[in-house]
């Protein structure tokens, strides 16, 4: 509806930068703090269609490349007890298993 619903998340997550004022996530800033703020932040998307295709550990995979300092794959699927979904298709996840 041109609220700028978007446009805000994008700012909080570090995508865009804000025309005017500030904008503080966790106390932090984006230009002085975005590691500390990626180690602590996630974002869950409504829909999604791209994942649908591929398989937990592929997702998980392409998600890694852009922080290759963070957890590998085998330690995120253990975090959230999904070891034994490792080779399923996404899109048969439960709407509980996708938030994970």
């Amino acid at each position: 509806n041109g609220a700028g619903k978007t446009t805000t998340v994008e700012i909080l997550e570090g995508l865009l930068e804000p025309t005017a004022g500030e904008v503080e996530v966790l106390g932090m800033h984006w230009a002085q703090d975005a590691d500390r703020l990626r180690e602590r932040l996630g974002i869950t998307l409504q829909q999604t269609w791209l994942y649908d295709r591929l398989t937990v550990r592929e997702l998980l995979e392409l998600f890694r490349a852009f922080f290759p300092k963070g957890r590998t794959v085998d330690e995120v699927l253990g975090l959230v007890s999904l070891e034994e979904k490792r080779n399923a298709w996404f899109e048969k996840l439960s709407g509980g298993q996708k938030q994970r």
